[in-house]
C-alpha cells in the first residue's frame, strides 16, 4: 500500500535551516490535511501510511520523515547515564533539536499555510514529542507512543514545568505492562507515563 501511495505523492529531501540533517517529504496531490513530523521516519512513515491507506477518503498529510540517526541524543533532553555497561550515555541535546525541529515547523508553515503541525515520536522520539512542547509552542499537537517517561528525573521536569502554548493537544498510548521485568530505572515506565498524563492535564484542556 505504501508504494501505491508515494506514486501519488511527491517527494522532497530538505536540508533543515540551521541543521546540517536533512528531511525527506511525501506531499500529497490533494490539498493536505495537516503537516505530520514523524521522528524515526524511516522506521515509522511506511506504517502510517499504510494506516492511511485503508481509509481512501481520509485526506493525506504532509509527511515529514526525520532520521533520527543520532537519537541517543537528539531524544533526550538533558546528559544521563548508560542504561547498562553496553550501552552509551544519553548526551541530552533534546532542546537544541527541538529548537531546529521548530524552525524546520516554522518553515514549511510558510509553504503550507494555515495547516496544523503535528509531532509523532515513538519510545525515546515520543519522549522528545511531549518535550519539544515544553521548548517550543510551534506544533499544535503531540502524539507520543510508549514515551520514554522513565527518563532520570523526567519525573522533576514534569513536575516543575509548564508547556510553551496551552492549546496544544496531547494523544499519549502507553501500555499498562511497559518496563514490567525490567530491573532498571525503566521499570518505572508505566507509573511515570501516568505521572505525565496527569501533569498535562493539569497543564492544558487539549487532552483526549
Amino acid at each position: 500500500e505504501k508504494s501505491k501511495l508515494v506514486k501519488n505523492m511527491k517527494k522532497e529531501t530538505l536540508k533543515w535551516p540551521g541543521s546540517t540533517e536533512k528531511a525527506e517529504l511525501y506531499i500529497p496531490a490533494q490539498d493536505p490535511s495537516c503537516i505530520l513530523f514523524v521522528l524515526d521516519g524511516d522506521r515509522f512513515v511506511p506504517q502510517l501510511m499504510s494506516l492511511w491507506s485503508e481509509n481512501t477518503e481520509t485526506r493525506l498529510p504532509v509527511f515529514v520523515s526525520l532520521s533520527g540517526k543520532n537519537r541517543l541524543a537528539e531524544y533526550t533532553p538533558w546528559p544521563a547515564e548508560a542504561l547498562t555497561d553496553h550501552t552509551p550515555a544519553f548526551s541530552g541535546e533534546g532542546k537544541a533539536y527541538a529548537l531546529a525541529l521548530s524552525r524546520l515547523a516554522i518553515f514549511l508553515a510558510a509553504r503550507f499555510p494555515q495547516k496544523e503541525q503535528v509531532l509523532f515520536g515513538y519510545s525515546l522520539g515520543g519522549l522528545e514529542a511531549v518535550y519539544a512542547s515544553f521548548v517550543s509552542g510551534v506544533f499544535q499537537r503531540i502524539i507520543s507512543i510508549s514515551g520514554s517517561f522513565w527518563f532520570p528525573s523526567w519525573d522533576d521536569f514534569i513536575c516543575n514545568h509548564h508547556p510553551i502554548c496551552k492549546d496544544t493537544s496531547y494523544l499519549m498510548l502507553c501500555g499498562r505492562n511497559e518496563g514490567i521485568g525490567k530491573t532498571n530505572i525503566q521499570a518505572e515506565a508505566f507509573p511515570r507515563a501516568q505521572l505525565t498524563h496527569r501533569m498535562l492535564c493539569n497543564y492544558t484542556e487539549n487532552f483526549p
